[in-house]
């Protein structure tokens, strides 16, 4: 009984120190003191973890490594922005909605449905038809129409949204433009 008293206590310290922590960094205008005071609330609030990446050689290690990075910086984007289907359900399901009125519409609608259709050529599924219905896509592990999210089949918005500004960016850029310089690559 005795334990669980000091822990209360310890709990209600723990409580203080983390609201004392957020006033302080509300109040503080050196970023360097602002990270530090973070960091510690990270700490106490358990939002930290250590991940320890082992491998047999030093490209495997890498390579492991990036994997890792990658998935955390895609956890942070679907914790800032949420998550949407994945697979390029997303884009196909909002390029279902738009209907085209001239030729330069339709070009980037056949842009917004191509990484879906690229997954499942890639996985060696040619005659699916576009699903109907919210959510559901095919999984190309198994071939079946499954509903992505229940399946954990995700995307971050964040990355979905990006990708389709910086690919737009991309096409205005080479449109305006009177020239494109491309390297041919050689077989």
């Amino acid at each position: 009984m005795e334990h669980l008293i000091k822990d209360y206590k310890n709990l209600n310290i723990c409580k203080e120190t983390i609201a004392l922590l957020e006033k302080n960094i509300k109040e503080t205008k050196n970023p360097n003191i602002v990270i530090r005071l973070e960091k510690r609330l990270a700490k106490l609030k358990a939002k930290v973890a250590t991940v320890k990446v082992g491998a047999n050689s030093e490209i495997e290690l890498k390579e492991k490594r990036d994997r890792v990075e990658d998935a955390i910086c895609a956890t942070k984007a679907a914790i800032k922005e949420g998550i949407v289907p994945g697979g390029g359900i997303a884009l196909l399901n909002a390029s279902n909605k738009i209907s085209a009125t001239n030729r330069g519409e339709e070009i980037l609608l056949e842009a917004i449905r191509a990484p879906y259709l690229t997954i499942l050529a890639n996985a060696g599924i040619h005659s699916m038809s576009d699903p109907k219905i919210k959510n559901r896509g095919i999984d190309v592990r198994t071939g079946k129409e499954v509903n992505m999210i229940k399946s954990g089949i995700i995307d971050p918005v964040l990355v979905t949204k990006s990708a389709l500004k910086n690919a737009v960016s991309v096409v205005t850029t080479i449109v305006s433009a009177d020239c494109v310089i491309s390297n041919k690559r050689l077989a």
